[in-house]
């Protein structure tokens, strides 16, 4: 039970390019859960949008119960 945290960064096309399991807020400290998040997190896709920054910066939360 708990949660990895993720921060990404996606482009204007809406691709995930960069993702990053971090500690705030991650209460569970499996590297290889980390990874697991952080592969799931770069096969994500948003919305397109040609007039937003080069780059965004956000979070996934996943949670295990």
């Amino acid at each position: 039970v708990g949660k990895v945290v993720v921060e990404i960064f996606v482009d204007r096309e809406g691709n995930v390019v960069r993702a990053k399991k971090i500690l705030n807020g991650t209460n569970i400290f499996d590297e290889n859960l980390h990874r697991i998040c952080e592969q799931a997190a770069m096969k994500c896709k948003f919305a397109a949008n040609q007039n937003a920054p080069e780059l965004q910066k956000g979070t996934i939360t996943y949670r295990f119960q």
